[in-house]
């Protein structure tokens, strides 16, 4: 009977840590300068990549993380820090990580679609879907950080900042002259982003969305008037943050007290022989 007891007991409490929900890291986001030593730019800003020191729980990087910058609209120094909300799209689908930093939930800042498009060649407008938009930015963003800064590739890596741009903010190339690079490598991008949820499943788009400064100055992070710019980075599926630890320890409770019931079912039937 007492044993009947505890299991009892060892499962209520496991199924209560199952069901709670699961424990999200704070994370902060600090500006430290461009992603590059030169500094690169164009149309007289700061091009992609930029250099962070993302510090989780508190916890400051061992060393600093390259992202590009989805919003060109928006203003924001070197030194900055924002708390911000993490979310990932893989496989067509959105999954926030953390939420609760923000005043409206709104993750992405670019949600929730569709966002129309303006070629800056053309001036034709098209309308993508919001994962679309995202894969696209994304699939920039990665030839930024692992192409293009290791081949120290400037001049490309200017107008593929300038095509994510354009893709969330339709002015963002008059900035630049040569509208035809920055049309070629957006409509390249934006055509992958139609079927890479298919096509490459495992490939992650990393999304910060910054929702306050550290000071506690809260930013709107309505599409287009956040108060700090959004940061993309990217990672493979394998690569995503795994539940918290209570819920794995929860799942290992609930088999512990399966194998303890078995054993004693064991126990017992031997007993009467």
């Amino acid at each position: 009977m007492k044993l009947h007891f505890v299991l009892v007991a060892f499962t209520i409490f496991a199924v209560l840590f199952l069901v709670q929900p699961l424990a999200v890291a704070d994370t902060e986001l600090q500006l430290v300068g461009p992603g590059t030593s030169a500094g690169w730019n164009a149309g007289g800003v700061y091009t992609s990549p930029y250099s962070f020191n993302v510090i989780v729980d508190g916890t400051a990087p061992r060393s600093t993380t390259l992202l590009a910058c989805d919003d060109f609209d928006t203003e924001v120094w070197f030194g900055e820090t924002w708390d911000a909300d993490v979310s990932y799209l893989s496989a067509g689908v959105f999954s926030p990580l953390q939420s609760s930093n923000s005043p409206t939930g709104n993750i992405p800042k670019w949600g929730p679609g569709p966002i129309s498009v303006t070629d800056p060649n053309t001036n034709a407008v098209t309308s993508y879907t919001l994962a679309q938009a995202y894969y696209a930015a994304g699939y920039l963003a990665y030839e930024i950080t692992n192409d293009y800064v290791p081949g120290n590739d400037e001049a490309d890596a200017n107008i593929a900042s300038y095509a994510i741009w354009q893709i969330f903010s339709n002015g963002a190339a008059a900035s630049l002259n040569d509208h035809a690079a920055v049309s070629a490598d957006m409509q390249t991008a934006l055509t992958w982003g139609k079927t890479a949820a298919i096509t490459d499943p495992n490939f992650t788009v990393v999304i910060y969305t910054p929702t306050q400064q550290v000071d506690g100055s809260w930013g709107s992070c309505q599409a287009g008037s956040c108060a700090a710019q959004e940061f993309l980075g990217i990672t493979s599926a394998d690569h995503v943050p795994e539940a918290s630890t209570l819920a794995t320890l929860a799942s290992e409770l609930l088999f512990l007290a399966g194998g303890i019931f078995l054993l004693r079912k064991k126990i017992s039937r031997r007993a009467r022989t």
